[in-house]
């Protein structure tokens, strides 16, 4: 009998497969000459390949489809993560936050402004619904306005299920994909014929809950749904047969909502129409978000099972957080005894937002509830907005002309996207270094013709005084910076064009600049008010008691500064971030 080495079992394809068959069968003696094309044992070959190629195929992917990190199928994905008590985040809702006033022509003691009340507000040519989440009561002592209220974006569907014992493993499985799970409300009526209910709360987790608590969980199911899941009757309540349960919840659009700032109220609240009602907007739409991707569940589903719903390490808080709120693009997080002056007992949360500029404090109010109940109870949390340390670039470069057909705007254009995929790769996070060499190389490699470059970099911090009024700024640069180096953008400040200036000695003053003929440059500068702040070089920590200025132009002051080393970090809440209009490049052509 032939060696089995002669039978190769690693290909799968189904030519191969025949190749291999053939190979393995020929080194036999009876076989040895035998010619398989065109015979019927060819034939018999082709079937044999064919069901071979088939089975593989089907065991490979029931296989891969087996475990969370080769599995493709979302479905799969999902089945995976359930295994390790992740359920993928749904789509969410864009929330803004209005003010609702209503001008009725009587004098009601009341108006209440219903949950589900309809709002509307257009993107380019697409105009989004957002709703009120739960009844409002004003009344003429609030002049009829409700101040700061959610609305989020799409409009509630209802769905009821009727509870049928009989059915051994009956599903409530909720059809609209685009569901935001955080938004659902059920109540249980008793049946079809007596309307009497009771509202069932969402629950995340089994602790504190009892036999007769009436609570429901939220899990995955298939083709990107949602299935709601009772109790058990040993803990919580079991819905009975004929109860009929009703499910309240919004459908999302997921992104596109983020950004609308304009509302208007788009029906009646209780019997007063639209023409009397006035709509402010306080913060604009932000949070939405779509369904959970595939790769985002198969990071996060290893690492939520990890933190067991408890916020103990930094990893823990970063892995809820990101996990809860979709819409923070970068997080940090830090003890209290890492700041100066020692917050012993606190942990500081850092989070900055894709849609939002800042951190909203409704937000923060919202992150810091939601922290609490993960926390050791000894252990304080402080929700904080990302402070921006910004990077100045002055770039000279000379290209070969006779290696390019470019010219000098594009090469300098050439330029600028370097540096901006350097600040997309290696900075615009937190805790991220500065590296002078990378980013001298990066505009190096920026096109082939260019023959040298010269790069220099300074810290900016922006700071907004208010006209009129004078106001204490601490600018933290994190780094040892140069003396003398320190100057801002100009402002007019007692009627007098000035900026602020390191004039030695860690004082910062005010001056100004004038024309002097006399002067060896023809400009002189005059201290227009001394000691308005002072800069420590080696921290890098400034304070600046800024007087009342006239005016200034934008909407902020630039304050630079060149650190002392090449290189500087930045830590806690700060990021590093190289903004378009602080890149400055001039290009020359010359001849090698």
């Amino acid at each position: 009998m032939a060696a089995n080495s002669a039978l190769v079992v690693s290909d799968l394809d189904f030519e191969t497969i025949r190749k291999n068959l053939v190979t393995f069968l020929s080194s036999q003696a009876r076989f040895k000459d035998y010619d398989f094309n065109g015979s019927n044992l060819g034939v018999l070959l082709d079937v044999l390949s064919y069901n071979t190629h088939i089975n593989n195929f089907y065991t490979n992917m029931a296989i891969t489809e087996m475990f969370l990190d080769s599995a493709q199928i979302r479905d799969s994905v999902v089945s995976r993560a359930k295994e390790l008590n992740y359920t993928p985040r749904s789509a969410r809702s864009a929330v803004a936050y209005i003010d609702i006033a209503i001008a009725p022509n009587d004098a009601p003691s009341t108006i209440t402004i219903p949950r589900g009340a309809t709002f509307t507000s257009r993107i380019d040519n697409s105009i989004y619904t957002f709703t009120t989440a739960d009844p409002i009561i004003v009344t003429a002592s609030d002049a009829y306005t409700a101040s700061d209220v959610a609305v989020y974006e799409g409009a509630y569907v209802s769905e009821s299920f009727l509870v049928n014992t009989a059915t051994n493993d009956q599903r409530f499985i909720i059809n609209n994909p685009n569901v935001d799970t955080s938004s659902i409300k059920i109540n249980i009526q008793n049946s079809s014929a007596d309307t009497t209910n009771s509202e069932f709360i969402q629950a995340t987790s089994l602790l504190g809950y009892t036999s007769t608590s009436k609570i429901f969980f939220v899990q995955a199911a298939d083709k990107s749904r949602y299935e709601l899941v009772f109790g058990d009757g040993i803990i919580g309540a079991a819905p009975i047969n004929g109860n009929v349960i009703n499910a309240s919840y919004r459908v999302s659009k997921g992104i596109a909502p983020n950004g609308a700032g304009s509302f208007k109220a788009s029906s009646s609240i209780d019997g007063y129409g639209t023409s009397v009602i006035t709509v402010t907007t306080n913060e604009i739409a932000y949070g939405g978000s779509e369904q959970e991707t595939i790769a985002s569940i198969k990071f996060n589903a290893p690492r939520h099972y990890q933190t067991q719903e408890r916020a103990i390490t930094l990893d823990d808080y970063r892995t809820i957080l990101l996990a809860e709120y979709p819409d923070i693009r970068a997080i940090n997080v830090y003890g209290g005894e890492s700041v100066y002056p020692p917050q012993y007992g606190t942990v500081f949360i850092s989070v900055d937002l894709i849609s939002y500029v800042g951190v909203p404090e409704v937000l923060k109010t919202g992150i810091t509830a939601f922290i609490s109940g993960k926390m050791p109870i000894s252990i304080e949390p402080i929700v904080i907005s990302a402070d921006y340390t910004y990077v100045d670039l002055t770039i000279t470069a000379s290209y070969n002309l006779n290696a390019s057909s470019k010219n000098e705007n594009d090469i300098k254009n050439a330029i600028v996207q370097a540096v901006q995929a350097f600040n997309t790769e290696y900075l615009d996070n937190y805790n991220k270094t500065m590296r002078y060499s990378k980013l001298a190389a990066a505009i190096d490699g920026a096109d082939p013709s260019i023959v040298t470059s010269d790069l220099v970099t300074r810290m900016i911090k922006r700071i907004s005084p208010t006209v009129g009024s004078s106001q204490l700024f601490t600018l933290d640069y994190q780094n040892p910076v140069k003396e003398g180096t320190l100057i801002s953008d100009t402002f007019t400040y007692s009627g007098a064009l000035s900026y602020l200036k390191d004039a030695g000695n860690t004082e910062i003053a005010i001056v100004t600049s004038t024309t002097d003929l006399t002067a060896a440059l023809g400009v002189t500068e005059v201290v227009v008010k001394h000691n308005v702040g002072t800069i420590n070089y080696e921290t890098g920590l400034a304070s600046i008691d800024f007087p009342a200025l006239d005016d200034y132009t934008g909407d902020s002051i630039k304050v630079y500064v060149s650190s002392s080393t090449n290189d500087f970090a930045v830590k806690n809440n700060t990021v590093i971030l190289i903004d378009n209009a602080d890149i400055n490049v001039t290009v020359s052509a010359t001849r090698v």
